[in-house]
């Protein structure tokens, strides 16, 4: 008599597809970048092309968000004086 294979699903576990998502979106940044580069015949283009894509980078959640704790990171904790 044969085996028969464990029932398998083929939709991927929550874990999957956070890594499919994230690699993707990292995946994005490059595969634009690349793209504004090679659209740009001459200087000015090409420097149009990135200003375009920082735009878009800033305007990003993330960038909104880590941006003013970048801005702080040099300080240290303080203690209030009471």
């Amino acid at each position: 008599m044969p085996e028969t294979p464990a029932a398998t699903s083929d939709a991927p576990d929550a874990a999957d597809a956070e890594a499919l998502w994230h690699r993707r979106a990292m995946d994005g940044w490059a595969d634009a970048a690349q793209a504004a580069l090679t659209a740009a015949d001459d200087e000015r283009a090409l420097r149009e092309a990135l200003e375009t894509e920082l735009a878009a980078l800033r305007a990003s959640v993330s960038w909104r968000v880590t941006r003013p704790l970048r801005a702080v990171a040099h300080l240290r904790p303080t203690r209030r004086a009471r």
